[in-house]
């Protein structure tokens, strides 16, 4: 180092002694800078929290409404035994079931065969965030399966009658009634 860099170095470290003496020895507003520096990993962390809680909210709801889709299909297949209707079913009941930040978003349907026939329906898709974006998390990737099988064999029917106090003068009549019951599921079951 040259003499007059020295020279120069050690003016302005003499000129700013002063002011960093200073400085070091007033503790002043300390409380605020720090609290300024956490203030933001704070409201990131709270924020994140925030959409997470949302991203769960709506998971849990599109959840419930492939569940019910998935149902509302196995029905309306069991009972008509068309593919086409089936889907229909689990395509209305989406639309009614899904909440609204999902709804007009594609899930897919498959159907099963063999003895118990299933019906599946999945959902992939993402949730906007609000705070985590500050942080660089644009959106949370959230999905969903719903499953689901039914019988096509035998039905099971179960009839409880009651035999006591008023109605035990009209057991014959409730005999009657369980087998007209019975001939009338069975006739329109085709066994």
């Amino acid at each position: 180092m040259s003499n007059s860099a020295k020279s120069l170095r050690s003016r302005l470290l003499a000129a700013s002694a002063p002011l960093t003496k200073k400085a070091e020895a007033d503790q002043r507003a300390n409380v605020a800078v720090i609290f300024a520096i956490c203030i933001i990993p704070i409201v990131g962390l709270i924020g994140g929290d925030v959409d997470y809680s949302n991203a769960t909210r709506v998971r849990s709801q599109m959840q419930n409404a492939l569940d019910a889709a998935a149902l509302a299909g196995a029905r309306q297949r069991q009972v008509t035994g068309s593919e086409t209707e089936a889907r229909r079913a689990v395509e209305n009941s989406m639309a009614a079931n899904l909440p609204p930040e999902l709804r007009g978003r594609s899930f897919n349907v498959t159907f099963g065969s063999g003895a118990n026939p299933t019906v599946t329906v999945t959902m992939n898709t993402d949730v906007e965030t609000n705070f985590a974006k500050v942080l660089g998390i644009p959106k949370f990737d959230i999905g969903g399966l719903a499953q689901t099988s039914y019988g096509t064999g035998g039905l099971e029917i179960v009839l409880a009658l009651d035999v006591t106090g008023s109605l035990r003068a009209d057991v014959e009549d409730m005999k009657a009634g369980a087998r007209a019951l019975v001939q009338t599921v069975f006739q329109s079951r085709g066994s």
